[in-house]
């Protein structure tokens, strides 16, 4: 029988889990799990750069797969809709709670600000989510075999970073895609 697997947004000093695919992920200058809440916006700077907290995701499983989840992968679409606004991504074995100043902006995604694991790529570069689509998608480490459940994956970390040249208001919806292989 196939697994059930979900994708797991982490969020809180716990942390805290909850299915990110039931909802929006929205995000905001805070550690809270808004769905569709906007309290706490990414302000636009007078200048240089404000950041969303950091949103962690992993894969989950909920029941065991028949037989081994792996070669699992990561993607945008290759277009980012959004004037002024980048999103980075990177992976990480370790969780850590995102940190910034709550209503003004969250702290870079950085090894140095990350501090429970290593990112990977070690620094994000500027809308890095949007470089992986399809045909080039991001491998993520992770596997589960049976009869074991739980996370199967390393988390895959994004962040927005808001430039003075951002649009007031709420951002179009853009969406991740992952893939895996399960035997």
């Amino acid at each position: 029988m196939a697994a059930t697997v979900y994708i797991n947004r982490y969020y809180g000093a716990g942390p805290s889990t909850r299915d990110a695919a039931s909802g929006n992920v929205r995000f905001s200058t805070s550690d809270n799990d808004y769905t569709t809440e906007t309290a706490n916006p990414i302000p636009i700077p007078p200048s240089g750069t404000n950041y969303s907290y950091w949103v962690c995701t992993a894969l989950y499983a909920n029941t065991s797969p028949t037989g081994t989840i792996n070669n699992v992968k990561w993607y945008m679409d290759g277009t980012n809709g959004w004037t002024g606004v980048t999103m980075e991504v990177g992976t990480s074995d370790t969780y850590t709670q995102a940190t910034g100043t709550a209503g003004t902006t969250g702290d870079e995604l950085t090894n140095t600000n990350y501090t429970g694991g290593t990112l990977t790529p070690t620094d994000p570069s500027a809308d890095s989510a949007f470089g992986y689509t399809s045909g080039s998608p991001l491998s993520v480490t992770g596997s589960i075999s049976n009869p074991d459940t739980g996370i199967i994956t390393d988390y895959v970390i994004i962040q927005l970073s808001v430039g003075t040249g951002a649009s007031a208001g709420t951002l179009g919806t853009e969406s991740a895609t992952w893939s895996y292989d399960e035997t």
